[in-house]
Parts: C-alpha cells; sequence; structure tokens
C-alpha cells in the first residue's frame, strides 16, 4: 500500500475532534468551498483559521493534503459539520462581521464584571440560529438566546405585570446601536420601582450604553417595534 494510501485511510479513521489539525483542516477547507460555491464573501476570520491550522499539520501529510482534501469529498460525518458551522459563521459575517470591537471594563468589590463578553460575543452570535433576540442575564453574567416559545412565555408575563403596574416599559429606551455596522434594536423591561433594577452589563460592554433593568437585543426593528405596542397595549 502506498504512503498516501496509508494517510488517506489514516484520516478516514481520525475523530472528529478540534485538536485535530489534519482534519480541523479539511473541515474548514469545505467551509471555505462551500462559500465559494455560492459566490459569498470567504469569512476573514475563516480564511485566518484555515492558514492557521494549516502550520500544524505534521509534515508528512503535507505532501498528499489535496489528495486526502479530496478523498474526503464524500465523508458524510465532514460534510454533516461543514454544513453545521458553515451556518455558523454566515451568522458571525452577517451580525458581527471581522472588526474587533473595544471592551469596556466595569468593576465591582469582587472584580471585573462582564470579563468574558465580549470575548464570547462572535461564538455567540454564530449560536443565533431562530433565536428572536438576545439579553445579558445577571445571575450567570452571560448573554443568552431566547427562542420564540420560551420568549413569548416570558413576554406574556410580564404583559400582565405592565397591567397590574409592577413593570413598566418605556418608548424612550427604543434604542437603537450597532456593532460592525450591524443595527441592534433594544426593548427595556424594567420594575415600577426603579431601587429593584439592576444595571445591565451586557448592554454597556457591548453597546456602550447602560439600562437598569431587562434589555433585549433585536436584530430586527420590526420584530422589536411589534413586541413593543402589543406589551404597553
Amino acid at each position: 500500500m502506498s504512503i498516501a494510501k496509508k494517510q488517506i485511510n489514516n484520516i478516514k479513521s481520525l475523530s472528529v475532534t478540534k485538536s485535530d489539525p489534519l482534519f480541523s483542516y479539511i473541515l474548514k477547507y469545505y467551509i471555505m468551498k462551500r462559500f465559494l460555491s455560492k459566490n459569498k464573501k470567504v469569512p476573514t476570520k475563516l480564511v485566518s483559521e484555515i492558514k492557521e491550522v494549516k502550520e500544524q499539520i505534521d509534515q508528512k501529510y503535507l505532501v498528499n493534503l489535496k489528495e486526502i482534501v479530496k478523498t474526503n469529498e464524500k465523508n458524510t460525518d465532514l460534510i454533516k459539520q461543514a454544513k453545521e458551522l458553515y451556518r455558523e459563521y454566515c451568522c458571525g459575517e452577517k451580525y458581527l462581521g471581522d472588526t474587533k470591537i473595544k471592551d469596556t471594563m466595569i468593576t465591582n468589590s469582587n472584580g471585573e464584571i462582564g470579563k468574558n463578553i465580549l470575548k464570547d460575543f462572535p461564538e455567540f452570535i454564530s449560536q443565533k440560529q431562530k433565536a428572536v433576540c438576545f439579553s445579558y442575564i445577571h445571575g450567570i453574567d452571560e448573554m443568552s438566546w431566547l427562542d420564540p416559545k420560551p420568549f413569548d412565555d416570558q413576554m406574556k408575563k410580564f404583559r400582565k405585570f405592565v397591567k397590574d403596574g409592577t413593570l413598566v416599559i418605556r418608548e424612550c429606551n427604543n434604542k437603537e446601536r450597532s456593532i460592525n455596522n450591524k443595527e441592534w434594536y433594544c426593548l427595556v423591561v424594567q420594575y415600577k420601582n426603579e431601587d429593584e433594577n439592576q444595571p445591565c452589563v451586557g448592554s454597556l460592554k457591548l453597546f456602550n450604553i447602560m439600562f437598569h433593568g431587562l434589555v433585549y437585543w433585536f436584530a430586527n426593528k420590526t420584530n422589536r417595534d411589534t413586541m413593543y405596542k402589543w406589551l404597553t397595549k
């Protein structure tokens, strides 16, 4: 058996792990091909990752790298994962772009709050899928996506509290902010008793705007405006 065929057999038996440079290269290569086949711009992040991971591949594989890549064209596990990651890269490109976000340090007696929000934001954005909006969760110090069903359930409860005067939603708080030229639209839910509202660290870290209360960021202005009108009518 030729060295190339042995290498090809070896790559077929590799487990799908992020720590494996060769498999990671093949995976990212097919994601790049998917962008090109759809006449879409290949994200700068993906190009950089491909170059970086290629430098980590064992020299013995580099000689027959093209043949190894071609052999895996019909690898169903690789194709499935490539499709999933392609959607994540698309989402990241749409909602984040390639520009780095400037950090803002916020501290309390226990140290910096929200220190991982900016660092984790590119990966967080890639997980959007069918979520309606995202919000900062004070208790766990993280941003979280809200899918349609849990979001609707939560808003139904809030609407009742708005009607009985426990909560307030002010139109003046319906702000617009951008990250790398992508607009986001917020809806702020607050206790009528202002002392009960906690600062939204996520909004300050990402958009450099401070609210006290629960802040929901929408990618679509119409969705934000529709929810505001429904909650306050």
